[in-house]
């Protein structure tokens, strides 16, 4: 384990919808959700963000530790979707800057230096109904229990019968 990881605080968030300025501020709709529904004609999850915030200690800023958000089942195994030849995650390994505000000087001990990852996916995704997943973030090739968040993918109930 390396010390970035050591020093790292992670959050991690499913929404509706998540977007990031150029800042880095984070606007969310519908953030907090753990289930998603699945539309049976196309066998596609309803459109979801997953926004992945890592946070690392000040002695770390010049650094670019490898942070990773990655997909698995519930048994731990990477997802991987139809027709794509790798798992289904995502890796930023971006040089840790000290915190800046417009004409204010911020300590570097004032604020964490941060990683972010955004994920939309405006179209949903191709799985299963009725099975659990979990997002995973991993720094440095390393992760923790707490660094998941469970994502489970409702089964369609069946319309009305007419007739």
């Amino acid at each position: 384990m390396t010390e970035a990881f050591e020093s790292a605080h992670v959050r991690l968030f499913l929404a509706d919808y998540a977007v990031a300025d150029a800042g880095g501020k984070i606007t969310m709709v519908g953030g907090g959700i753990t289930i998603t529904g699945i539309y049976p004609q196309t066998r596609m999850t309803a459109p979801f963000t997953v926004v992945a915030v890592v946070s690392f200690g000040p002695k770390h800023i010049g650094e670019s530790p490898a942070v990773e958000l990655s997909l698995e089942t519930e048994g731990g195994e990477l997802v991987m979707l139809p027709g794509q030849a790798a798992p289904l995650r995502f890796g930023a390994s971006e040089k840790l800057n000290p915190p800046v505000l417009q004409g204010i000087n911020v300590p570097n001990n004032a604020v964490r230096p941060k990683t972010q990852l955004l994920m939309q996916f405006q179209n949903g995704l191709p799985l299963h109904p009725g099975m659990g997943y979990r997002w995973r973030v991993r720094v440095d090739q390393d992760t923790r229990p707490e660094w998941t968040e469970p994502m489970y993918v409702a089964v369609a109930s069946p319309g009305p019968v007419v007739g």
